[in-house]
C-alpha cells in the first residue's frame, strides 16, 4: 500500500474559524485576561451540566490541586488513586502534602476496580480521606458501586474527568456525580481552550474556596474593580491562593467549542464504532466494550503475545501516530519512591501496560486518515499475527 500521508497525527484540535474569530474579538477588546467572557464560559459549562457551581482554571492538575485542598486534605492522608493514570491524579495529592495509594484496575474498562478500591481502603484504613476515580478514555468509572464503597466512611469523591466531557454515566454527566469533578481542555481533549480545565461541585463551602483560593486568595473578581462604578478600589486576601485562573482569550476557545460539542463527540464516536466493526475479528488483538455513554476520547485496543512494541513500531514506520495510555504509576521511577504498592498488588495495571494501544481518534480525523488508519492497523496485525 502507498503512503498517503507524511503522517496521521494521534490528536488534533477541532479548530473552526468562528473559533478563531472569538478568540480574535478577545485580543481586540484589549482586555485578555480573566474577566466577563470568562465568566460567560463558566455559566455556559455549568448550564450544560446541569451543576450549581462551575470554575474555570489553568489546568485540571490546577483544578484537583484546588478539589483536594477544598476537602482539608492535607499531610499525613491518604488518597487513593487508580494505578493507571496520567502522573497529574497522583501529583496533585502530593501538592497537598497528602500521599497517594495506588489501587488495581479492571482489564475491560482501565478504570479503578471497586474492589481493589475496597482492598487499598481497608490496608490504610481512617487516614483514607479521599479516592480519585479516572474515567479512563470516557468510559465511566462504576460510580455506584465507589460511592456505595466511600459514602459510608465519609471518603470524599473527586473525579477526574480529564478524559470525560462530554460522557455521561445513567444519563449524567461524568464528573458530576462524586463530590467535586475536574475537567481539561487541553490541545489533545474533546474540547480544548489550549490549556486549561474547569472543576464543578454542588458544595457551596468547597465554591468558596475554589473561587477565591484559583487567584491568590483574593475575595473577589479583580476585574470587577475595573468593570463595575460601584467597585471599591481595594480588595482583600482571605485564605491562601495560587495563580490558577484562566484567561479569557482561552474561554473564548472554550465558549465556541461548546456549541459543537456534540457533534464532536458524535464524529469520535462514528469513528469507534467504525474502528470496532472493522477490528473485531483481528487476530491478537482484544477489543475495549463499546460504551455508548462515553465520550470517546480515546480508542484502545489490546495487542497480545508481547506483540504491542512490534505493532507500535510498524504503524510509526506507516506514519500513524500512536500512544500508550498510560505506563501506570507504580512503574514510573519517581513514583516507586512516594508510594507503596507493588507490581504484585497491582496484576492488572501491570499487564495491561504491557498490552494496550491508544489508535488516532479526533474529531477532525479525515475519511481518508481513517481509512489508512483502518488499513494499514489491518495489515500490520495480519502480518505480525499470521
Amino acid at each position: 500500500m502507498s503512503r498517503k500521508f507524511k503522517t496521521v497525527p494521534f490528536a488534533k484540535p477541532d479548530i473552526t474559524r468562528r473559533d478563531r474569530h472569538a478568540v480574535d474579538r478577545v485580543l481586540k477588546s484589549g482586555w485578555i485576561t480573566t474577566a466577563g467572557v470568562c465568566a460567560r464560559f463558566e455559566d455556559s459549562f455549568k448550564n450544560f451540566l446541569n451543576v450549581p457551581y462551575a470554575f474555570a482554571v489553568s489546568s485540571a492538575t490546577a483544578g484537583l490541586h484546588l478539589a483536594l485542598l477544598s476537602q482539608d486534605i492535607g499531610e499525613g492522608d491518604i488518597v487513593i488513586v487508580p494505578a493507571m493514570t496520567f502522573a497529574a491524579t497522583a501529583e496533585a495529592v502530593l501538592y497537598c502534602g497528602a500521599t497517594p495509594a495506588l489501587a488495581d484496575i479492571e482489564p475491560d474498562t482501565l478504570n479503578i476496580a471497586p474492589a481493589a478500591l475496597a482492598r487499598t481502603i481497608e490496608k490504610y484504613g481512617p487516614r483514607v480521606k479521599a479516592v480519585i476515580p479516572v474515567h479512563h478514555s470516557g468510559r465511566s468509572c462504576k460510580m455506584d458501586e465507589i460511592l456505595e464503597i466511600c459514602r459510608p466512611k465519609n471518603i470524599k469523591v473527586i473525579e477526574d474527568a480529564a478524559h470525560s466531557f462530554p460522557g455521561t454515566c445513567r444519563n449524567r454527566y461524568q464528573g458530576t456525580l462524586g463530590d467535586i469533578g475536574v475537567y481539561s481542555f487541553y490541545a489533545t481533549k474533546t474540547m480544548t481552550t489550549g490549556e486549561g480545565g474547569m472543576v464543578v461541585t454542588s458544595d457551596p463551602k468547597a465554591a468558596d474556596f475554589i473561587r477565591k483560593a484559583r487567584l491568590h486568595g483574593i475575595d473577589r473578581d479583580v476585574w470587577n474593580r475595573y468593570s463595575s462604578p460601584d467597585a471599591p478600589p481595594t480588595y482583600d486576601v482571605v485564605c491562601r491562593g495560587y495563580k490558577y485562573n484562566l484567561t479569557d482569550t482561552a474561554a473564548a476557545l472554550g465558549l465556541s467549542q461548546m456549541k459543537r460539542v456534540l457533534s464532536m463527540k458524535e464524529s469520535r464516536k462514528k469513528i469507534a464504532l467504525l474502528y470496532t466493526k472493522e477490528f473485531s475479528d483481528l487476530p491478537g488483538i482484544s477489543l475495549l466494550p463499546f460504551d455508548s455513554e462515553s465520550s470517546f476520547h480515546l480508542y484502545i485496543v489490546r495487542v497480545g503475545r508481547k506483540k504491542r512494541d512490534e505493532v507500535y513500531a510498524a504503524l510509526k514506520a506507516a506514519g500513524i501516530c500512536c500512544s500508550v495510555h498510560y505506563r501506570p504509576l507504580h512503574l514510573m521511577s519517581f513514583f516507586r519512591t512516594v508510594t507503596a504498592e507493588t507490581e504484585k498488588e497491582l496484576p492488572e495495571a501491570t499487564s495491561a501496560y504491557g498490552e494496550i494501544l491508544s489508535l488516532p481518534l479526533f474529531s477532525a480525523m479525515s475519511r481518508k486518515e481513517i481509512k489508512y488508519v483502518i488499513a494499514v492497523f489491518k495489515r500490520t496485525v495480519y502480518n505480525i499475527f499470521k
